[in-house]
């Protein structure tokens, strides 16, 4: 175990504290529900605080402000692979993941998409699986709280049925999207991107 930090900075672990294990995004929203903000909540992650992505001189590689560490190694490709993830398939895909505070949320493509109902019920509608044991209904508050916290941007046409609107609205489609979809339209449907990143400021967060 790493050092612990929370919203004071870092500090030793209190056993009169609840702790929070991982930095990640998941982790740092569990820290926020009802039993957590009652008292306070200590956070420990592995690895260290990172430097911001500006700082270094490596902007093509991802992963330059971020170095494995011993206590918390992950996979390093540039400019030499640190070997760290073992592949023996066919088609090795070189994954990258950051175990320091913060996790892989210092650079995601910031994916925030809902499972669609259908996706709870493979065995009974395709035959194939197992179905959940809960639904989609039972998780929707679930994601709207999620989305909330995280601040998710989107658009009603993605086949995961809402009872609130998104946080935001989309983020600005790129002119080749736009042409892409125009062109396609009405032979198929392109849905729109669904992202836990800014269209507009919220939470204290400039629009991105």
């Amino acid at each position: 175990m790493g050092a612990a930090h929370h919203k004071e900075g870092r500090g030793p672990l209190n056993p009169g504290r609840r702790m929070v294990l991982g930095g990640l995004l998941s982790a740092s929203a569990a820290a926020l529900i009802p039993w957590a903000l009652a008292e306070p909540v200590v956070n420990a992650e592995q690895g260290e605080i990172v430097a911001r992505f500006r700082n270094t001189t490596r902007r093509s590689d991802w992963m330059s402000p971020y170095p494995s560490v011993a206590t918390a190694p992950h996979p390093i490709y540039q400019p030499k692979d640190n070997g760290h993830l073992q592949q023996a398939g066919p088609y090795p895909y070189p994954a990258e993941y950051i175990r320091q505070f913060g996790g892989t949320s210092w650079h995601w493509a910031a994916q925030a998409w809902r499972n669609v109902p259908n996706d709870f019920r493979i065995h009974t509608l395709y035959g194939v699986g197992v179905d959940w044991p809960i639904s989609y209904a039972d998780l929707e508050p679930c994601y709207q709280e999620a989305e909330e916290i995280m601040g998710v941007s989107g658009a009603d046409n993605t086949g995961s049925p809402r009872q609130q609107a998104f946080p935001m609205d989309p983020v600005t489609e790129p002119y080749a999207t736009r042409r892409i979809r125009e062109r396609l339209d009405p032979s198929f449907k392109v849905v729109g991107n669904t992202v836990a990143r800014n269209s507009v400021g919220y939470d204290g967060r400039p629009a991105c």
